[in-house]
């Protein structure tokens, strides 16, 4: 009889180990997620900063495109690749998000609606950031054209281009 008592004693404190160290994994992989999630953030911020540093060096630019579409050679290529800077930005924060919600197939990016919306604001701000960032997204989508494939790049510009439609009607075509 104390064999069996020994037995189930020793069945008994494995199972509670066992359960004991699938719950430790869990803690450790939700606390890993979150540490992810902080990295990501902080990379975006980074990215804030530095876009905003860029424009602020170039604000007379800036202005200029939201004012008016008489951009010289040069001034054109600036405010290009100050909006390609925060089009890039909001494109990689939009996939570190579907990635770290576990997105799984093909990206939907209308899904990671808070860094599209975000670009679609400063694009409605911006007339002339808009209408950069409107041929940008017809230039590329002939370079990542893919007959049958998901193109993640033109998922992206829709859902963009969703958000930017969306503020359109609530907020009319002037900027903000």
């Amino acid at each position: 009889m104390r064999i069996i008592n020994f037995k189930l004693l020793a069945e008994l404190t494995g199972v509670l180990a066992i359960v004991g160290s699938l719950i430790f994994v869990g803690l450790q992989i939700q606390q890993e997620q979150r540490v992810a999630e902080s990295e990501v953030f902080m990379s975006a911020l980074e990215a804030k900063v530095g876009i905003d540093a860029a424009v602020a060096e170039h604000a007379e630019i800036w202005v200029k495109a939201k004012n008016t579409s008489d951009l010289n050679e040069v001034e054109s290529q600036v405010m290009e690749s100050l909006v390609m800077m925060y089009r890039d930005r909001a494109f990689f924060e939009s996939m570190a998000t579907l990635t770290i919600d576990g997105a799984s197939g093909p990206l939907d990016f209308s899904q990671a609606s808070g860094p599209t919306l975000s670009f679609a604001v400063l694009l409605h701000k911006n007339p002339g950031a808009q209408r950069i960032w409107f041929n940008l997204a017809d230039r590329e989508a002939r370079y990542f054209e893919r007959p049958g494939g998901i193109n993640v790049v033109e998922s992206f510009n829709d859902a963009v281009k969703a958000h930017l439609a969306a503020l359109n009607k609530r907020l009319g075509d002037q900027p903000i």
